[in-house]
């Protein structure tokens, strides 16, 4: 927020209460006062009992809604040291208040989360919360209705082992002002300073959990900040984006797996003679391939790109278990580098694969049914840089793959040399990231909920083989594909410190084409080796490629 704007006084607003249009904010040692409004504008059904006026009630004691709308006024109380507490109204303009205590409140669903409530217990029409147990470092939600529908200030105290942090949530949509606003709230400084969709949906966040102790010296250091642009910058620091690059990250380590695994399976079952160097025969095959790939993502509607290296190795052994029908098994393991763009967050990720693989003639011997089935697991060790409040937050955890790889294809020759194969393919991926806890940055340590995404892309491609001499060949292949699913990477989670606010991070859509261009060279040594080097071209939409490399040993025996 710029420095000429008015700041708030959190220190001002801990000793201080007062009646406000909007949020507030307060703390005082063993009894906290406060004052708001009801407004016409906010109403909802509010929950009936069936006890005496005077008594606490429980949330069984509450029977059903009442079908007059209620004027009401809810307030955030944030907790900071466990204990029974009491709450009262003390005063206003509104006549007979009703108080009910939430865990978390919701105005068309009133009968839900209720601790207690109470009408009358204070006497002289005032209620009464009396001896009620919270718990430390949470956040509670108290609404204020009436006995009768009616508008107005009630006054408040909040009485117990400790002050505690109240922040009124309900203002009046209806009242105007020709009057600037004395203060600047982080969304509307993040929307200034260019911040996108992400940056601002955490910026509500911090906004309403500004009365959250916890989150003090976060708010503090915002308010601090020079400009709008160092606070949407600041914002976005504080979001996920390298749990939603990992699903991308995960669809590239699989895609350089599945493609290694094809090229042990593109056969030629016509017998002609014209062999690709990389066909499985009636022999048992051993083979190693170490392989490496750049990918680089650019930023897009608004979202940061990233760039990803990864390298790795395969094993793998395969052979004829029927007449033109192979099997074989491969292990990989791959590790990946993530850097986010235009923020410091980093993930170091290590993907163990292991694949089940094989093909089997359909129709005739020309035509051949090609198989992979995949589990991987991800290991991610995530690194979030959090400059304006000198910390980094990290995380590790254990994402999962499953993916199954179906390909169709038919051998046309065209002469001695040259031979084709078109194809048809469909592949289905699953991918499930688990919820885990963040460290190392305190309060905007990050509870992230889990999350999975799908994809089943359907495949056409052609495969081309050009014989060279007796031992070596030149290959090629195409493939265009196109995601039927297209499911959007949405992360939902929480700053620790304002735990019971989530917001969502959404990850880049490219869209639902993909497609995958590559070259090789392979040479028979001798009857028992042969080796091959192949480069390949991927990309999905026109703002994610990907370049892989690799090569490849393979031994007969």
């Amino acid at each position: 927020m710029k420095t000429t704007k008015t700041k708030l006084s959190l220190l001002t607003s801990a000793i201080l209460f007062s009646s406000v249009i909007g949020t507030q904010e307060l703390r005082a040692v063993a009894g906290t006062s406060s004052s708001a409004t009801l407004y016409e504008s906010n109403q909802f059904y509010r929950p009936d009992s069936n006890v005496d006026y005077v008594d606490q009630i429980t949330p069984s004691n509450f029977s059903s809604q009442s079908t007059t709308l209620y004027s009401y006024l809810s307030q955030s109380v944030y907790v900071t040291t466990a204990g029974t507490y009491d709450f009262s109204t003390t005063g206003g303009t509104v006549g007979d208040p009703f108080l009910i205590l939430y865990s978390s409140f919701d105005k068309d669903n009133p009968m839900n989360n209720i601790i207690v409530g109470n009408d009358d217990g204070a006497g002289s029409g005032h209620a009464l919360l009396d001896d009620v147990v919270l718990s430390a470092d949470t956040t509670y939600y108290l609404v204020t209705t009436s006995y009768n529908p009616a508008t107005g200030t009630v006054e408040f105290l909040v009485t117990g082992p400790d002050g505690v942090i109240i922040t009124t949530l309900t203002t009046d949509p209806e009242a105007t002002s020709s009057e600037p606003e004395a203060t600047s709230s982080i969304l509307n400084s993040t929307i200034s300073g260019g911040g996108k969709q992400p940056a601002q949906d955490a910026a509500r966040v911090l906004d309403s959990s500004s009365g959250n102790a916890r989150m003090q010296n976060v708010i503090i250091a915002i308010n601090n900040l020079s400009s709008d642009s160092a606070v949407a910058k600041a914002v976005e620091s504080t979001t996920p984006q390298t749990t939603t690059s990992s699903f991308t990250a995960a669809n590239q380590i699989s895609n350089n797996v599945s493609n290694i695994v094809s090229q042990r399976q593109n056969v030629n079952l016509n017998g002609a003679g014209l062999n690709s160097g990389d066909s499985m025969l009636s022999e048992k095959n051993i083979w190693i391939k170490p392989y490496g790939s750049r990918g680089s993502q650019d930023d897009k509607d608004g979202i940061n790109g990233f760039d990803i290296d990864t390298y790795g190795i395969g094993f793998g052994f395969d052979g004829e278990y029927a007449e033109n029908k192979q099997i074989g098994f491969g292990f990989f393991y791959t590790n990946a580098d993530v850097e986010v763009n235009n923020v410091s967050q980093t993930s170091d990720i290590d993907v163990y694969s292991l694949i089940v693989y094989g093909n089997t003639p359909i129709f005739d011997n020309k035509t051949n049914l090609l198989y992979q089935v995949g589990y991987s697991w991800q290991d991610t060790s995530s690194n979030r840089g959090i400059e304006f409040m000198g910390t980094s937050a990290k995380a590790d955890y254990t994402s999962n793959v499953a993916s199954i790889d179906l390909r169709l294809l038919r051998d046309y020759r065209v002469n001695e040399k040259l031979l084709l194969q078109p194809l048809v393919s469909t592949t289905y991926r699953h991918f499930e990231s688990p919820n885990y806890s963040e460290s190392g940055a305190d309060a905007l340590n990050l509870e992230v909920d889990k999350f999975t995404a799908n994809e089943l892309i359907l495949g056409i491609g052609a495969l081309g083989f050009y014989k060279l001499n007796e031992n070596s060949n030149l290959f090629g292949n195409i493939n265009i594909g196109y995601d039927l699913k297209d499911d959007n990477n949405i992360v939902s989670s929480s700053y620790q410190g304002a735990s019971g606010l989530s917001f969502e991070t959404e990850g880049i859509d490219n869209g639902r084409f993909s497609y995958d261009l590559g070259i090789g060279y392979e040479n028979n040594i001798n009857d028992l080796t042969n080796i091959n080097f192949s480069y390949n071209f991927q990309g999905e939409g026109s703002d994610y490629t990907n370049h892989v490399i690799s090569a490849k040993y393979t031994y007969k025996f």
